[in-house]
Formats: C-alpha cells, structure tokens, sequence
C-alpha cells in the first residue's frame, strides 16, 4: 500500500506540474496600407468582380495612406470612387490595375 500511495502523489504531483500554463507573446505585425491595398486589387484584376460594400475597406486603406502621403491618397480616392461604382468586370480590372499602379 505504501508504495501505491506513493506512485499516485508522484502521478499526481508530475500531472500538476506539467500542467501549467505558459503564455508565449505572439507580435503580430500589421501589414502596411499600400500592401493590404494592393492584395485586395490584385485579386479584382483576376476576377473582375464588383466591389460593393467591400469599399470600405479600401477606403480604410486610403484613409491611412492619407495620413503619410496626402496627393497619394486623393489620387486613390478618386480611382476608388470610381471602381466602387463600376460593375462591368472588364471595368473593374482596367480599374483596379490603374489604381494599383498609382501605388
């Protein structure tokens, strides 16, 4: 019994022990506006697909550029409105490329 009673603490003791709870910080680094903004464009110039509401978060995107380059960010803006409103997808590539090349 003895030994018994001494393998179940030892278990029990190795159980706890090995249960804790670390936390590793993970840094996770935004990617920064012009990239975010050029994923989002390479993707409609191979689809084609209308925007729509999905212009917000193009415009998330310009808005931040604005903060580091003004004459950038209203050169964009002005492309936005432009590709936000265009639902031919031949338009919408021809749109978006252009807007990408202004990055």
């Amino acid at each position: 019994m003895p030994k018994f009673l001494s393998f179940a603490v030892l278990t029990l003791l190795l159980f706890f022990v090995g249960c804790g709870e670390t936390q590793t910080a993970v840094e996770a680094t935004p990617p920064a506006p012009e990239d975010e903004l050029r994923l989002v464009l390479d993707g409609l110039i191979q689809s084609g697909e209308p925007l729509g509401s999905g212009g917000m978060v193009l415009q998330d995107s310009v808005q931040a550029i604005r903060e580091k380059d003004p004459a950038k960010a209203d050169a964009l803006s002005s492309l936005l409105n432009d590709l936000v409103a265009e639902q031919n997808p031949a338009q919408v590539k021809t749109k978006a490329k252009a807007m990408r090349d202004k990055l």
